[in-house]
């Protein structure tokens, strides 16, 4: 439940700063890292996700996040930013993927939820990235899934779609890991996904 912060400017790097939640139910479960320009520059924010379920800006150039967004039910499992947009991915324990528009107003950072993805079961997922329009999944059975994103609902913002609901890229099932997959990466420049997993491969989806 708790965040280092570390000096990489010395060799060996050292601990710098430990943060320590107050109580249980703040502690920090995950953590990221990105960029968002802002009046022309370029801000490096890094966000956390608590176990009540809540995002916090964690640490950010100029600017402030008053208010914590309430993102899950549950515990926040995992959080990320797209790299090419100005969007927060939140994984919880209540089965949802949330994606978040990161909007900036007189140096007060709100999130705004573009969408909300029912997953159905959360356990059967291993890891989740987003980049551009879509949205790619890593699931436990080893298999890979890329869906395309509407970020303009029809009805109102923050709506909730059901997985099944959503489109999939299609690719041969002989393409996927025969392994459990370790981790996911959005691809900064286009929108491409690695994949890395105990079979001792990595492999780019797009």
């Amino acid at each position: 439940n708790e965040v280092m912060v570390y000096d990489a400017s010395l060799n060996p790097c050292c601990c710098k700063v430990l943060c320590t939640p107050n109580e249980d139910k703040d502690g920090i479960t995950c953590i990221a890292q990105g960029t968002v320009s802002f009046d022309e520059d370029i801000l490096e924010l890094v966000f956390a996700g608590h176990k009540s379920g809540f995002i916090t800006l964690f640490s950010g150039t100029s600017i402030t996040m008053d208010d914590s967004t309430r993102a899950h039910k549950g515990a926040v499992i995992s959080i990320s930013m797209s790299p090419v947009d100005p969007h927060l991915l939140s994984l919880g324990t209540d089965s949802y993927a949330n994606i978040w528009l990161l909007k900036i107003y007189y140096g007060q950072l709100s999130l705004i939820q573009l969408k909300s993805v029912d997953l159905d079961n959360v356990n059967l997922i291993s890891a989740v990235a987003l980049t551009w329009n879509t949205l790619c999944i890593a699931f436990k059975s080893s298999i890979i899934k890329m869906y395309s994103l509407n970020f303009r609902p029809k009805k109102k913002e923050g709506q909730s779609v059901k997985l099944s609901s959503l489109t999939a890229h299609e690719h041969s099932p002989t393409e996927d890991h025969t392994a459990a997959i370790l981790s996911l990466l959005a691809f900064p420049d286009c929108p491409f996904f690695y994949s890395h997993a105990a079979d001792n491969k990595i492999k780019l989806w797009g």
